[in-house]
């Protein structure tokens, strides 16, 4: 779990925007966090590397919602902890309202302006292969 994560805290900080409020990336942070915490957790897929296909003009915003929401459907956690769950899931419908206006940082694999893509990709490639959890 450790990983998935790291990743999200990382991606979220490469991608961070002064048009969203503070607050919600303290929470979205927050929710990360306890669902790190938890013991019981179960996680069913590996890291997913993203490739050029598909991110010809996505923003970093969207390419972080979408990996949270790539989580989120994969994770598996206690029943009387599913409302880190929600939490983040209704962190993430905020969000999206944010997604088609965030211009500060797009993910152009194709150009030279694709820096945060190409750190991202090497970062999250680099992860997978270590051995630790």
């Amino acid at each position: 779990m450790m990983k998935h994560v790291f990743a999200l805290l990382v991606l979220l900080h490469l991608c961070y925007s002064t048009d969203i409020d503070m607050n919600l990336n303290v929470e979205i942070i927050k929710g990360l966090k306890e669902l790190h915490s938890l013991k019981t957790i179960n996680i069913t897929s590996p890291l997913r590397v993203p490739g050029a296909g598909g991110h010809t003009h996505v923003s970093c915003l969207g390419a972080f919602a979408k990996e949270l929401m790539h989580l989120l459907n994969n994770v598996s956690v206690p029943e009387e902890k599913q409302d880190i769950i929600r939490g983040l899931k209704q962190n993430l419908r905020v969000l999206n309202q944010h997604k088609k206006t965030d211009h500060r940082c797009h993910f152009v694999p194709t150009t030279n302006t694709s820096m945060v893509f190409k750190r991202y990709v090497t970062f999250l490639r680099r992860l997978n292969t270590s051995k630790k959890r």
